[in-house]
């Protein structure tokens, strides 16, 4: 036991450094582009991303977690196959880009959708050959050459995307620059991880063990998408381009945090869980219990924070143009408070094998936050969009609780304080 405490500590560690190391790249990469590049072509990037992104977890069969969880996730054999299915859904993923670019270009009447849609479908089919040993790695939380990986790769891509923007200023600068990201991805996962036989290969119990685990996975992240980044696809409709770059600078700064709270659950908790949960429910039953309580006392006070300071962190760090983004910051962070406590008990659904039941919670969540943000903006306007976002994170957190309740992870009394403790600073942060 102490010997799995000192893996996962470890583990935590890195991933930890890694989140906090790219993010704060991320935040100078976006001090510097913010003066480069005007806010509308945050916008648009942020339109042109949601379509790939929608594409990539639309298609998302859980390969990693599958390789993860599975008692076959160290076969060659197994690993050669989800290679092979990654490389085959990365130029499945392109072709639809391309195919729906230009009616994405007509739905938000802005042309150069099209062409930026279609070159950024290149990332898709680079990201699709990276090498296998990324889910090995996080099967054995060994996460060091992961993080100096991603570190790296993100200072390589962030150099790159300066350089173009300062000499195009323009969105095309952004697009330049993510394909660099991914290229650099590419090589290093070959060069920096551990070495893998990488062959072509569709073994039939492999793939059948994949697509079946998978294919809960399918729905519950396409119902994230929706619920998430995906909100942007409605809210695209509400908001001029220019409050879309706003929103985008907002939820860039409060995601951070939230990424660090979500890398560390799914490279640390979530391998722990599945161990745990091996050997009996009461094992994984305390692990989650410790989790959730590291959750609560230590990543929602830095939201809270966050949400208080963030006006003062927007005028601090962007020129005028951006001010109002602070006044977004504030809602957004309290969001992502909400947001990150129902983790852990998504984590420990996956680990049980409870894909269906994770889908069905992310499909809530995605209603949830669908209605909530259109009733937000007609009561509230602007604003009322991130407020109604909150409200739907509320109902997801009660919702996973309850589930959890039914197979024994938490007790959902015990729990429900936390949001409830949050609410009364939408108030303030209105």
């Amino acid at each position: 036991m102490s010997n799995a405490r000192s893996v996962a500590a470890i583990g935590g560690f890195w991933t930890f450094l890694g989140v906090s190391g790219q993010n704060a790249i991320r935040l100078v990469s976006t001090l510097i582009l913010t003066r480069l590049l005007a806010p509308e072509i945050f916008g648009l990037m942020s339109l042109a991303l949601v379509v790939m992104t929608g594409l990539r977890l639309f298609s998302d069969f859980g390969i990693i977690p599958a390789i993860v969880r599975s008692p076959r996730g160290e076969e060659v054999s197994f690993l050669q196959t989800a290679w092979t299915v990654k490389c085959i859904r990365g130029v499945g993923i392109a072709v639809v880009a391309c195919l729906v670019a230009w009616p994405a270009s007509k739905l938000y009447e802005e042309p150069v959708l099209f062409p930026v849609i279609c070159a950024l479908s290149l990332t898709a089919i680079i990201g699709g050959f990276t090498s296998i040993s990324i889910g090995t790695c996080k099967r054995q939380i060994a996460l060091r050459q992961i993080t100096l990986m991603e570190i790296f790769a993100q200072v390589l891509t962030t150099a790159a995307t300066i350089l173009m923007s300062w000499l195009i200023e323009s969105v095309w600068a952004l697009v330049i620059g993510s394909i660099a990201g991914s290229i650099f991805q590419l090589i290093l996962s070959y060069t920096m991880l551990p070495s893998f036989p990488h062959k072509f290969r569709l073994e039939k119990e492999a793939l059948a063990e994949i697509v079946k685990f998978g294919r809960w996975i399918m729905i519950g992240t396409i119902m994230t998408f929706i619920g998430g980044n995906g909100n942007i696809i409605f809210i695209g409709y509400l908001l001029t381009i220019t409050e879309l770059g706003f929103f985008t600078i907002a939820r860039t700064l409060s995601g951070a945090f939230a990424e660090i709270v979500n890398r560390i659950l799914n490279n640390v908790a979530f391998p722990m869980f599945s161990s745990a949960a091996r050997k009996s429910h009461a094992d994984m039953v305390r692990a989650v219990g410790k989790v959730n309580l590291i959750v609560i006392f230590g990543a929602v006070p830095m939201f809270i924070l966050l949400s208080i300071c963030g006006q003062f962190i927007v005028d601090l760090l962007y020129d005028p143009r951006y001010a109002i983004a602070g006044s977004y910051l504030k809602i957004s962070a309290l969001n992502g408070a909400i947001g990150v406590i129902s983790m852990p008990v998504q984590n420990a659904m996956l680990a049980l094998g409870k894909s269906k039941q994770h889908a069905f919670v992310m499909f809530a969540s995605a209603i949830f936050r669908i209605i909530g943000l259109f009733i937000g903006y007609y009561l509230w306007g602007t604003l009322g969009v991130l407020v109604g976002i909150g409200v739907g994170n509320t109902l997801t957190y009660m919702l996973s609780l309850s589930i959890g309740e039914r197979y024994n992870v938490n007790r959902f009394w015990r729990n429900i304080w936390v949001p409830l403790l949050i609410m009364p600073l939408y108030v303030y942060a209105f």
